[in-house]
């Protein structure tokens, strides 16, 4: 199928882009939704939506050279934003509860007071299941309208005692939620800030905010929203300092806590792509790849999965209503399914890097490549950097140095790259100019990564040792000096390997295989193959 193009007509340029953006189910949804809309679509419309669709298909140049008057073009416009609103708003919680709260107002402006009543309470107990808490506080309050229909003062005060202390509890969770939200914005400010802060260091920073009772303690946690920003934030700092051990324990709490609880990452693909990916990098990092094998396929059948929670979801939002479930019942998300194809294929290739399955990782990396190339503007720069990336270290390992630095150079031509990203991409590149005897390469490219350290406050000294190191033997040819040089950086790194925290700060990439080839004179591969273990040696993040 031909890479769709924009049409060149500027009038319906907003129009393709929102009707390229839709998927195949809501493209026949929009057919069915027009053929029943015979007052507000007209064919005209109709007609428009068919050619625009056909053109992101085809890439024929129809659209391009037809005229459509302003009235059809806006009219369209308005009519599919109408649907997709609707789609949305169909099996949304948050939708459903506002809903109710209107279908409840309706109800007592026509004095039903009965039916008002059963849609207010069927709004709590959604709002409460899905900790809507400002929409429960609002209920609470329509609720005290009830109040002045009750004709007995002593019950009338009891109820009042009752939606009060109800209140109470709904504001003491909202505060604790508001509280957690808060943390989370620092913890995630203090790691992005550089390692040379003032005050303190940033460990320092982050031991500190660790050490409050809201995030030391799960009791502290008023709700399952709270619960997951604590488990979540436990994964983050526990990785940060370099304990794996407990960052999978709190990774694996996320997990079952997500799952118990869909709704907390509601409409957020990424968000739960990220903890199964998190927990599945952890299982690599830890050596457990049994338990890798069982969980990567959970995450392959996570968008079947996903979409039949919805479906259960969907049940609870409308049963006991006496509103029709709509016709279409949710599908699986294409989002979802494009972040865990593309986390998939990057899994299977870190965890083909980690067992030395070198061979079968060229293969599939170049198989990769183009399946990933494929979606375009949908695939995260970060992955958009570590494929090549990937690529670049296994036929490093396989000893194609010249493949390999084509393929580091294609990383650090792309924008948005990560630090961490780069910061691996510039060591390789420097490793390999050192390989291939390219001193001009390694030359220009020596100012750069020392300065790109400096600058994005990156911990320099080992790889600052290493680099001069290189440079120091590419100038003078000296075996002799060269390696004293090299011997004294990996007595550096095998002292830093001894600290999990200062082993986490380094690039992604096993220097210490690499030095130990260098000092031995055995290939990259053989001391690669050779290492301890990935706990001790970091192969990639």
């Amino acid at each position: 199928m031909p890479e769709p193009k924009p049409t060149a007509n500027p009038q319906l340029q907003g129009l393709y882009t929102l009707v390229r953006s839709m998927t195949p189910v809501e493209v026949e949804s929009f057919r069915l939704f027009a053929a029943t809309q015979h007052d507000a679509i007209h064919a005209d419309q109709v007609n428009l939506f068919e050619a625009l669709h056909d053109e992101t298909r085809k890439a024929t140049g129809h659209v391009a050279r037809m005229q459509v008057d302003a009235e059809t073009g806006e009219g369209l416009d308005e009519q599919l934003y109408r649907h997709l609103r609707m789609r949305a708003e169909a099996w949304n919680p948050a939708a459903r509860v506002r809903h109710l709260m209107d279908e409840h107002r309706l109800l007592m402006d026509r004095a039903l007071y009965d039916l008002a009543d059963s849609r207010l309470d069927k709004a709590m107990e959604l709002a409460l299941h899905f900790e809507r808490f400002y929409d429960a506080l609002e209920i609470v309050n329509l609720r005290k309208s009830r109040l002045a229909r009750i004709p007995a003062l002593e019950e009338a005060v009891d109820e009042r005692r009752k939606l009060e202390a109800e209140e109470a509890e709904i504001l003491e969770r909202l505060v604790n939620y508001i509280n957690w939200r808060n943390a989370a914005k620092e913890v995630h400010e203090a790691l992005r800030m550089p390692e040379r802060m003032d005050p303190g260091s940033k460990r320092e920073l982050m031991d500190a905010l660790f050490d409050r009772p809201l995030l030391r303690d799960i009791k502290a946690s008023k709700s399952e929203t709270a619960r997951y920003h604590f488990w979540h934030l436990r994964c983050t700092y526990f990785y940060f300092l370099g304990d794996l051990q407990r960052a999978w324990e709190a990774s694996g709490a996320l997990l079952k806590l997500i799952g118990a609880h869909p709704f907390l990452v509601e409409g957020s693909p990424d968000a739960m792509a990220i903890a199964w990916f998190n927990h599945l990098s952890l299982a690599l990092e830890l050596g457990q790849h049994e338990a890798f094998e069982r969980l990567m396929a959970e995450f392959r059948a996570l968008p079947e999965t996903e979409a039949e929670s919805r479906r259960k979801q969907a049940k609870m939002l409308f049963e006991d209503s006496g509103v029709v479930l709509p016709g279409e019942t949710p599908k699986q998300d294409p989002r979802l399914e494009a972040t865990v194809t593309i986390r998939s294929c990057f899994l299977e290739l870190k965890q083909l890097l980690f067992q030395g399955r070198i061979e079968e990782g060229l293969a599939r990396s170049a198989e990769f490549d183009g399946q990933t190339r494929a979606f375009g503007e949908r695939l995260d720069p970060y992955f958009r950097a570590q494929f090549p990336y990937l690529r670049a270290y296994f036929q490093y390992l396989a000893g194609n140095l010249d493949e390999a630095a084509e393929s580091i150079e294609r990383v650090l031509a792309l924008p948005e790259l990560r630090d961490d990203v780069k910061a691996g991409a510039l060591v390789m590149r420097q490793l390999l100019a050192f390989d291939r005897s390219d001193g001009r390469t390694f030359q220009l490219g020596h100012m750069e990564t020392l300065g790109f350290f400096s600058h994005s406050g990156r911990e320099a000294g080992p790889q600052k040792q290493l680099l001069e190191a290189l440079g120091s033997a590419l100038e003078d040819r000296d075996p002799t000096r060269m390696m004293q040089r090299l011997i004294a950086v990996r007595d550096q790194l095998l002292r830093l390997s001894g600290d999990p925290f200062e082993r986490n700060q380094l690039p992604p990439f096993d220097w210490l295989a690499w030095l130990e080839s260098k000092i031995s004179g055995e290939p990259f591969l053989v001391r690669f193959l050779q290492r301890e273990g990935v706990e001790a040696y970091r192969v990639i993040r």
